[in-house]
């Protein structure tokens, strides 16, 4: 094996070498300590393995200085610059394109930005070259996340929502311990609701059994804002009587301890409007408030929320046999949750 050979061209000591260890960057202490180390008579490698490095690195830092000294050593050549990337100014850019289609800004006709059609964009507007993983990882670092769009009702009327939960913002700044604000929605439960993504090892599916029949479970519910508690009644079907129905086990449920106002967000179906409600609503109007939601404003209502929930987690990608199968799916959901209320209220009630 062939000696390592110092010039030592400075003359310096081992002493020297270690006041100069101690006085440069972390980084390049490795070296210096290599030249010490050849300086007593230590073999490539058994530096090698001490400093875990290679033989070939060791003798890459004795030819450094044996050429130029401790100067030629510790100098650290520039490396090749990265690849332009997007100034701020350009990346405040794309993220107002990225609030357009592809079709809208006239570069594809493409409804979707996804990150192959938006790295060949930056690249035709701006002459800057990314990969797929690249884009990614900018966008990551831009603060987008790639999810789903959700729906919004095409009739909405935005004035009319906005109006809306000035009020009831206004309403929830004024209740007061007596009072309670519940949101009130009926569900069907059906045992063909859908399926939905999960893990499966690579290569297989579950099947999920049908009957191809379309068994369901119905019933209304009401969800206390401040509370996050559910209410649920179960009904064959939804009509004026059975709502009436509910309103009467809420009167009977909530008004006590020391509650003396019911204020119920709903939306204008039909049967909320009933003409056979008013007898009721008249006997009860000093206590029970119906706020009715505008039209085509589903997603003011929390308790919307909380039917997704209990399907994703107790109906999809499961079998029911018939609609007693699909209520104890229902019963064991509303059951889990009774003991998380504050849960509930955390992912509900915002």
């Amino acid at each position: 094996m062939r000696k390592l050979h110092l010039n030592n061209p400075q003359n310096l000591t081992i002493e020297d070498l270690n006041k100069i260890k101690r006085e440069t960057s972390y980084k390049l202490r490795r070296r210096v300590q290599a030249v010490i180390l050849v300086m007593k008579g230590r073999q490539a490698k058994q530096i090698a393995e001490y400093l875990d490095i290679s033989e070939q690195t060791i003798r890459k830092y004795v030819a450094y200085f044996n050429e130029g000294g401790v100067e030629k050593l510790l100098h650290v050549s520039k490396k090749p610059g990265r690849p332009p990337r997007l100034t701020n100014e350009q990346k405040e850019e794309v993220k107002e394109v990225l609030k357009k289609s592809p079709s809208e800004v006239g570069f594809s006709t493409h409804t979707t930005w996804n990150c192959k059609t938006l790295a060949a964009y930056i690249h035709d507007t701006y002459g800057i070259k990314y990969t797929s993983d690249g884009v990614w990882r900018m966008l990551l670092k831009m603060d987008f996340r790639y999810n789903r769009p959700t729906y919004v009702l095409a009739k909405a009327d935005p004035e009319k929502q906005k109006a809306f939960q000035d009020e009831l913002e206004e309403l929830k700044k004024n209740l007061t311990e007596c009072e309670i604000l519940l949101y009130v929605d009926a569900s069907h439960i059906r045992d063909y609701q859908g399926l939905q993504r999960a893990w499966f090892p690579k290569g297989e599916q579950k099947k999920i059994k049908t009957y191809g029949h379309h068994a369901k479970v119905t019933l209304y519910g009401a969800l206390n804002y401040y509370t996050g508690k559910v209410f649920c009644v179960n009904y064959d079907k939804i009509d004026a009587e059975k709502f009436k129905d509910f309103l009467e086990k809420l009167v009977s449920h909530f008004l006590k301890d020391d509650i003396s106002k019911i204020y119920i967000v709903l939306d204008n179906a039909r049967v909320h409007h009933a003409k056979l409600l008013k007898d009721f609503l008249d006997e009860h109007k000093d206590h029970l408030f119906l706020k009715f939601l505008p039209p085509y404003s589903p997603n003011l209502n929390c308790i919307e929320e909380l039917w997704k929930w209990l399907k994703n987690t107790a109906i999809y990608n499961r079998f029911h046999k018939n609609a007693s199968e699909i209520q104890k799916s229902v019963d064991s959901f509303l059951e889990e949750i009774k003991c998380c209320s504050e849960d509930v209220k955390k992912r509900l009630c915002v």
